[in-house]
């Protein structure tokens, strides 16, 4: 079981994330803007969003670090770690 590390104390669990993508993107806009505020989770501790990760629960989590450096997270784990589709 490996987690992503995002920032100040945050953590995802790995074999929950279904996707990455970047925050600034017209399709992760419309996706935050549809969900219910109580599946959307902040861990930007007040800096700009960069990447949102979407999980198998139907939460959005909104992070500060970028999408390269969670990709390479997810690669440093490991094949088993992430969903394999």
């Amino acid at each position: 079981m490996g987690y992503i590390v995002l920032n100040d104390g945050g953590f995802v669990r790995a074999e929950r994330v279904l996707t990455i993508g970047r925050a600034d993107s017209a399709a992760m806009r419309r996706l935050l803007a549809s969900l219910p505020r109580g599946k959307i989770v902040n861990l930007t501790g007040g800096r700009r969003r960069q990447a949102v990760i979407v999980l198998d629960t139907g939460h959005a989590v909104v992070c500060a670090v970028s999408p390269d450096e969670l990709h390479e997270q997810l690669a440093a784990l490991g094949p088993g770690a992430g969903r394999e589709g």
